[in-house]
Parts: structure tokens; sequence; C-alpha cells
């Protein structure tokens, strides 16, 4: 089944404002079980980020994220909190934004995209992919996000042990 996108500000269950979020639809044009793939998205033990392709602007944070971002947020820019890391533009996070601007503008070359970045002594591994309507336009960029500090200085400490043969 193909699916269209809709980017429009909404509310996530409860309260929490999620931002952007957004509703999957079928192909038919109707909304997927009322949201219901919004729901999951929040409900991932997964990080999700969601940004506007055009705009590079935040628009949705699953709780995940939130929650995530809220252990790590001594380690944000000035200003940028687990509360409001919607509507935030990406290029808060880059010393040079024109780079990931510019690899992020052109998905069909450049996406699915992995990297490990250090915020602050953490790492996080990141994958960026395309999130596309039905028709095959570009809807959103999905982020999904793990702190891997630990795994990789385990990795980096197996890898300097000496091989016994």
């Amino acid at each position: 089944m193909a699916f269209a996108v809709d980017t429009r500000p909404q509310r996530a269950s409860g309260n929490r404002k999620s931002g952007g979020g957004f509703k999957l639809f079928g192909s038919t044009g109707k909304t997927s079980s009322g949201g219901l793939h919004g729901a999951m998205l929040d409900v991932l033990p997964v990080n999700v980020l969601g940004c506007d392709p055009n705009t590079f602007i935040i628009t949705y944070a699953n709780q995940k994220s939130v929650d995530t971002l809220r252990q790590l947020e001594h380690l944000l820019p000035a200003g940028v909190t687990a509360d409001n890391i919607v509507g935030q533009s990406i290029d808060v996070f880059h010393k040079k934004p024109q780079y990931q601007r510019g690899l992020l503008s052109d998905p069909a070359k450049n996406l699915p995209h992995s990297a490990i970045i250090r915020l602050g002594p953490e790492l996080l591994e990141l994958h960026v992919s395309a999130v596309h309507t039905a028709n095959g336009g570009l809807a959103m960029l999905m982020l999904s996000w793990t702190v891997v500090t630990e795994r990789e200085r385990l990795k980096r400490m197996v890898d300097s042990m000496p091989i016994n043969v």
C-alpha cells in the first residue's frame, strides 16, 4: 500500500505537543486508522524525529526522543530543550549547516544516510531516510537515532586488544 503524508502540525495523544506530527494516508486518501500510524511512532522504543525537507525545521519528535533528549539537555545548544525541539532548525546542531543542508537537499542521491556524531562526550548514531508521498514527492525527512557512546567505547577496547593465536 502506498502512503501519503500530511505534515501539518498536530497534537499527539495526551496533552504533550509533538509538533508537526503527521498522518499517513492510504492510497484511497483516507486517514489510516485515525492517525494510528502516528500513534505507533509515538510508542516506538526508538528515537524518531521528523524534519521538513524545505525548511529543515524539526516537525515531529516521538516520546522516546523527548525522553532521551531530556537526559541530554545539558549538552544541547543554548535555548534548545527536549520540550522545544519541535520547531527548531536542524542548523542549531551543526557548525557548518550548509554541509547537512546540501546532503539532505538531494535525497535521491544521498539518502538513506548514516553517521555517528559527537554531542559533547556522547556519541549518537543517526539514520536519515526520506518519507515520500503516494505520488513520489518528498514529504519529510525522518531521523532515527541512538546514543551509542558505551557501545563505541567497548568496540574501541575490543579492537585494541591483542589477538591471541
